[in-house]
């Protein structure tokens, strides 16, 4: 039996069925492939290992491109074909391009037509000036275009209430609710990534015209502060009169001051 050694050192034994398997990871997970003994490759004519399910005639590429049963061999393109192939690939066509600009399938599945049926009962959508749906970011509420692979991921995972929209990785690294359903704390090593609740936090960021009030900044990254910490008053924690927005800098130099330490302020147990 011809066997290919690159194939074989990937394969795994299932002892209940009693098969080889090949894992491998899909955008929804992942899956298997199942092998099976087949018999005479219409190339070498030797028997070999095959996926289940798929109508293979070779044991490999080389037997395939060899054989005289390969509906390509000897087969040549014209002059013609072959220029039309290479325009095919040039500029924006090829996939190496660095200037290529980005296309958006989701124009392809029907647009916003195709999502916002889908999604807008529970995210808020709009739709571009090219059909193109937009969606607003969970973090900082900014409208964007997400990309294919989000639209799959949120529509998918609509149950779960995972893979949210975000229009950045700051803004997914900076978000409180960001895999805190998947990883309740006590079932992973959990990181306060913020000391503000979200929907506080934008209450109070508006109400101060998302302005800095120490230093007047507004175009940096903003910080809802509490007045009162939350470790000495959580009853009041959501209250927007104790809290104030400040950048960033201006946070780190007021958590400076003694008896208002990360460590200090954070909770014990």
């Amino acid at each position: 039996m011809e066997i290919c050694w690159d194939t074989l050192e990937r394969l795994q034994y299932d002892k209940n069925k009693k098969r080889l398997f090949q894992k491998y990871e899909t955008k929804y997970g992942t899956r298997k492939n199942w092998y099976e003994f087949k018999e005479k490759c219409l190339g070498c004519g030797n028997d070999f290992l095959g996926v289940v399910g798929r109508n293979s005639s070779f044991c490999g590429n080389k037997c395939k491109a060899n054989s005289e049963f390969h509906n390509m061999k000897g087969y040549k393109h014209s002059d013609e074909t072959k220029k039309k192939m290479s325009e095919s690939r040039k500029g924006n066509n090829n996939s190496n391009y660095k200037g290529r600009t980005i296309q958006y399938k989701n124009a392809l599945y029907g647009g916003y037509e195709f999502w916002n049926p889908k999604l807008s009962w529970i995210e808020d959508t709009r739709k571009s000036d090219k059909g193109i749906i937009e969606v607003k970011c969970t973090f900082c509420k900014e409208w964007f275009k997400p990309s294919d692979l989000q639209l799959d991921k949120r529509y998918y995972r609509i149950d779960d209430n995972n893979g949210r929209f975000y229009c950045s990785d700051k803004c997914k690294s900076n978000c409180p609710e960001f895999q805190q359903l998947k990883y309740p704390k006590g079932h992973k090593p959990y990181i306060e990534k913020r000391h503000d609740q979200h929907d506080w936090r934008n209450l109070v960021l508006e109400r101060d015209n998302y302005t800095c009030q120490k230093c007047g900044k507004s175009d940096v990254d903003l910080v809802a502060h509490h007045i009162d910490p939350v470790i000495n008053n959580p009853i009041e924690s959501a209250d927007i009169d104790n809290g104030i927005t400040l950048c960033k800098d201006c946070d780190k130099q007021v958590h400076k001051i003694p008896g208002c330490g990360y460590n200090e302020l954070k909770c014990k147990g």
